[in-house]
C-alpha cells in the first residue's frame, strides 16, 4: 500500500511542476491533484489507526482472557487441595454433627472445579493446535483432562455413599476405594501437573505481549513514515500554494481599497443630494401642514356659526318635539358636514401616527339609528331608496370608541349615496359571538358604479378613486376611504371590498366588541343621573353667578364672536370685552389688567394666539400681577395642547365650540354652577318628572327620549315584579336590593318622588312587613302617576 501511495504521490507532483500556474485549466487540475493526493494520505493513515484500534482492541480482549484462564488454572490447584481436606473430615469423623456441613461444602467444591475444567478445555479448543497446553491435557504422561474426570468423579462416589447412608437409620458408610484415590491424586502428581498447567499459561501470555508489542512499533513506524510522506508531497506544495493566494489576496485587497474610496466618495456626494431632497421634501410637508391649520381657520367657523346658533335654539328655547327632532337632524348633519372637513386634517394625524381610540361604553343600535336619520333624507333628495336592517345591533351596550366608529359607517354610506344615481343603498348588521366577544359585520350595499377591477387593490391608498373621471364628475378627495380604513385598524377590525352582483359595490367592516359590564353600565347609568339631578336642581337666578365675572374674546372671525358671546350670555355673564386680534388684546389687558377668563384664538393677523398670550404673561411677570386664566380656541389637529401650554395657555377648547365643553371649562377653574335655562316645570311636577331635564340630557331628540322612557318602563316593572314577591316572603334583603334597583332607574328619568320613596327602605331602622306593604303602595301609586304623565306628554 505504501508503494502505491509513493507512485499516486509523484505522480501528482510532476503533474504540478509540469503545469502552467497561470493557467485556470492547469490551477484547477493542481488544486485538483494535491486534494486527491491529501485524502488519498489522510485515508491510508485513518486505515492505519482503525487497524491499530481494532488490533490493540482484540489483544486486549485476549489478554483480559487470559488473565481469567490463568486465574481458573490456580483456582484448580486449590480446589483439589480442599476436596481432599474435605473427604478426610468426612471419613475421619463420618458420625461428627459437622460432616453433613462438611459434605455440603464439598458439593460446591466439586461443582466449581467441574465447571472451572469444562472452561478451561472450550479454551484450549480455541487456542492453536501447536500449543502445549494440548500435550498437558490431552496425552500422556500426563493427561490432565482424563485424570481430572476421574479425580472428580471419585469425589462424587464418595460424597454420594456418604450421603446415602447417612440419610437411612443405619451408620455413615465410607466410600474407602474412592477416599484412597482422591487422597493419593491431590497430594502429588496430580498437583504437580496443574501448577505445570498454570506456568505454561503465563508463558503463552506473556509471548503474547512481545508479539503485541512488536506489532504496536511496526505500526508506530508506518504512521510515521505516512506522515513524512504528506509532509513531502502534500503540505509542500499546499504551502508553497497558499502563498502564491496570499500574494493574489494582497493584490486583490488594494484594489478594493482603491474601489472603496471611489465608492465613499460616490457615496458621500449621493448622500449631501439625499440630504438636501429630504430637507425640501421636509419644507414641501410643513408647508402641507402649515396650510392645513389655516384652511382649518378658515373652514370651521361658518360651521361653527351654525352649529352654534342651533345648539342654543335647542337648548334654551322651547319648541315642540317634532320641531326639535328636525333640528338636532340639521345639526347632525351640520356636525357630519364638518366632520368631513376634519377628514383632510386626519390625513396630517395619520402621518404623525396621533390618531386615538377613547372607549366608552354607548348604545350601538342607537349610534346607528343616527347614521340612518342622517343619511336617508340624502338618499330620498337623489331618488334613491335608502333600507337598513339594524335588528340585531338591538339591546347591545358595547365598549368602543363611538364617534370613529360612525365616521367610518358615515364614510360608506355617504360614498355609496354619492356614486349611486338611482336604485338601493343598504345598510345591514350581522352579529355573531366568538372568543366571548360580540362580533359586528356591518355591510354597505349600493348599485352605484361600483370600481373597475385594476383599481380594485388602491381604493384604500391616499388620493385614490375608483376613475379618473369620479373627482370630475362627483368630486372628492380620496381621503375617505383610506381614512376608514385606518381607524378600523385601529381598534382592531377589518374593511373590505366586494364588487356587487351585478353592479355596484360592497363594504364589510368587522369589528369586535367587548359588553359593557355591569360596572361599566353602572358608572354610566350613575353619571346620567347625577346629570339629571344637576339639571334638575338649576334655577334661574344661578345664571347671575357670571354676571360679576370679566371675560375678553379675542377672535378675528365675526361668526365665532357672536357664538361665543352667546353662549357666554345664556350662563349669565354680561361683562365681556371683544377683541379683533392678539395686538387689540394685548393693548386692552395692558390698559386693564382686571380681567378673570380670556378666550384666545390662536390664528389671528398682526399678532397670534401664541405670542399675544406671552405678551401677557409677561405683563403679569412685571407688574406682580395673579395670572389670568387663558383658554385657547383652535381649530387645529396636531401638537395643539403642547403649544398652547409652552405659550402660558391654562387649557384648550376645539372649534367648534360647544355648549357642554365650554360648561366644563367653567366648573373646571371657578366655583360656579352654570346651567340653562329656567324650569316650566310646577315644583310638585318636577317632584313627579322633570321632562326638562331629560330632553335637555338628549338635546331634545324625542326618538332617543322614547328609547329611554322605554327601557325604564321595562326595569320598572321587573323592579316592581320583585318588589311584590319580597314583600309576599317577607324578604328584607330582596326588598332593599329592589328599592335601590329602582333608585338608580328613577333618576335617571328625572322622577325625584320615586327617587324619596326607594330611600325610605334604605334608611328605615325597623323595615317590618307593614312598612314593606306601605313603600311598596306608594311606589305603585307614584308610578302609575309617573306614566299618566307621560302618557299625556310624549304618548308613551
Amino acid at each position: 500500500m505504501t508503494i502505491v501511495l509513493c507512485e499516486e504521490l509523484n505522480t501528482n507532483l510532476r503533474i504540478t511542476l509540469m503545469s502552467d500556474a497561470t493557467h485556470p485549466s492547469v490551477k484547477n487540475l493542481q488544486r485538483l491533484s494535491i486534494t486527491k493526493s491529501y485524502m488519498l494520505a489522510v485515508s491510508i493513515v485513518a486505515i492505519a489507526a482503525m487497524a491499530s484500534y481494532g488490533y490493540i482492541h482484540l489483544h486486549l480482549e485476549a489478554a483480559k482472557k487470559s488473565g481469567y484462564i490463568i486465574n481458573i488454572s490456580g483456582q484448580q490447584r486449590m480446589l483439589s487441595q480442599r476436596i481432599a481436606l474435605f473427604s478426610s473430615k468426612i471419613a475421619a469423623e463420618p458420625k461428627s454433627e459437622h460432616s453433613p456441613s462438611y459434605a455440603v461444602e464439598l458439593r460446591q467444591v466439586i461443582n466449581t472445579m467441574a465447571e472451572n475444567h469444562q472452561e478451561l478445555l472450550s479454551d484450549l479448543e480455541a487456542r492453536s493446535k501447536n500449543s502445549q497446553l494440548s500435550e498437558f491435557y490431552y496425552n500422556e504422561p500426563r493427561n490432565l483432562d482424563a485424570r481430572m474426570k476421574r479425580f472428580l468423579s471419585n469425589a462424587k462416589v464418595f460424597l454420594n455413599t456418604y450421603e446415602e447412608s447417612a440419610t437411612g437409620l443405619g451408620e455413615p458408610q465410607i466410600h474407602q476405594e474412592a477416599f484412597e484415590s482422591i487422597i493419593n491424586e491431590a497430594n502429588a502428581p496430580l498437583l504437580r501437573d496443574l501448577n505445570a498447567a498454570v506456568a505454561q499459561y503465563e508463558a503463552e501470555a506473556e509471548a503474547a505481549v512481545v508479539n503485541f508489542s512488536r506489532t504496536e512499533l511496526g505500526i508506530m513506524l508506518l504512521a510515521l513514515f505516512m506522515l513524512l510522506l504528506e509532509v513531502l508531497f502534500i503540505f509542500r506544495p499546499l504551502t508553497k500554494r497558499v502563498e502564491d493566494q496570499i500574494v493574489d489576496l494582497r493584490n486583490l485587497n488594494m484594489q478594493l481599497k482603491e474601489a472603496q474610496i471611489n465608492l465613499e466618495h460616490k457615496v458621500l456626494a449621493r448622500t449631501a443630494d439625499l440630504q438636501k431632497a429630504k430637507i425640501s421634501a421636509e419644507k414641501a410637508n410643513q408647508s402641507k401642514d402649515d396650510f392645513l391649520a389655516n384652511i382649518s381657520h378658515e373652514l370651521r367657523p361658518p360651521l361653527n356659526s351654525i352649529i352654534g346658533h342651533i345648539e342654543l335654539m335647542i337648548a334654551f328655547e322651547q319648541m315642540p318635539f317634532k320641531l326639535a327632532k328636525k333640528l338636532n337632524i340639521v345639526i347632525r348633519a351640520a356636525r357630519a358636514l364638518l366632520g368631513q372637513v376634519n377628514n383632510i386634517l386626519d390625513i396630517s394625524k395619520i402621518e404623525a401616527d396621533a390618531l386615538t381610540i377613547e372607549v366608552r361604553p354607548f348604545n350601538l343600535y342607537d349610534s346607528l339609528s343616527f347614521l340612518t336619520e342622517t343619511i336617508q333624507p340624502v338618499a330620498s333628495k337623489q331618488g334613491i331608496v335608502f333600507e337598513s336592517n339594524l335588528d340585531e345591533a338591538r339591546d347591545h351596550i358595547v365598549m368602543g370608541d363611538e364617534h370613529r366608529i360612525n365616521s367610518v359607517l358615515l364614510n360608506l354610506l355617504s360614498n355609496a349615496v354619492k356614486f349611486s344615481k338611482d336604485g338601493t343603498v343598504s345598510l345591514t348588521v350581522h352579529k355573531e359571538i366568538k372568543n366571548s366577544k360580540l362580533k359586528f359585520t356591518f355591510v354597505v350595499e349600493d348599485d352605484g358604479i361600483g370600481v373597475p377591477l385594476k383599481k380594485r387593490d388602491t381604493i384604500f391608498n391616499k388620493f385614490s378613486q375608483a376613475d379618473d373621471s369620479t373627482t370630475r364628475v362627483y368630486g372628492g378627495t380620496g381621503l375617505g376611504l383610506p381614512i376608514a380604513k385606518h381607524l378600523t385598524t385601529l381598534m382592531g377590525g377589518t374593511i373590505d371590498y366586494i364588487p356587487g352582483k351585478k353592479q355596484g359595490s360592497i363594504f364589510t367592516v368587522e369589528l369586535a366588541f367587548d359588553e359593557a359590564s355591569e360596572e361599566d353600565l353602572a358608572s354610566y347609568y350613575a353619571q346620567t343621573a347625577r346629570i339629571l339631578k344637576e339639571k334638575q336642581d338649576q334655577k334661574a337666578e344661578r345664571r347671575g353667578a357670571l354676571k360679576d365675572m370679566k371675560i375678553m374674546l379675542v377672535d378675528d372671525n365675526s361668526f365665532n364672536q357672536e357664538v361665543a358671546m352667546e353662549y357666554l350670555q345664556s350662563f349669565g355673564a354680561n361683562n365681556i370685552t371683544i377683541a379683533k386680534n392678539g395686538l387689540d388684546a394685548v393693548a386692552k389687558f395692558q390698559m386693564d389688567p382686571t380681567y378673570n377668563l380670556i378666550f384666545m384664538d390662536c390664528h389671528m393677523p398682526k399678532m397670534n394666539g401664541y405670542d399675544a398670550t406671552r405678551e401677557i404673561r409677561r405683563t403679569e411677570e412685571l407688574n406682580d400681577l395673579t395670572p389670568t386664566v387663558i383658554v385657547a380656541l383652535t381649530a387645529d389637529n396636531n401638537g395643539t395642547e403642547e403649544k398652547c401650554l409652552d405659550a402660558g395657555m391654562n387649557a384648550y377648547i376645539q372649534k367648534p365650540l360647544q355648549l357642554r365643553e365650554l360648561e366644563q371649562m367653567l366648573k373646571k377653574y371657578y366655583s360656579v354652577t352654570v346651567g340653562f335655562g329656567a324650569q316650566n316645570d310646577t315644583e310638585q311636577d318636577a317632584e313627579l318628572i322633570s321632562l326638562d331635564s331629560l330632553n335637555n340630557f338628549c338635546t331634545n331628540d324625542l326618538e332617543r327620549v322614547m328609547q329611554l322612557l322605554n327601557a325604564f318602563k321595562q326595569k320598572y316593572d321587573q323592579d316592581l315584579t320583585e318588589l311584590e314577591k319580597a314583600v309576599e316572603n317577607k324578604d328584607k334583603t330582596l326588598f332593599k336590593e329592589a328599592c335601590h334597583s329602582l333608585t338608580g332607574s328613577a333618576a335617571f328619568i328625572g322622577s325625584q318622588r320615586l327617587v324619596d320613596i326607594c330611600a325610605q327602605a334604605k334608611t328605615e331602622r325597623t323595615l317590618g312587613p307593614k312598612k314593606m306593604e306601605k313603600i311598596l303602595d306608594e311606589i305603585t301609586t307614584t308610578g302609575e302617576q309617573v306614566f299618566t304623565r307621560l302618557s299625556q306628554e310624549v304618548n308613551l
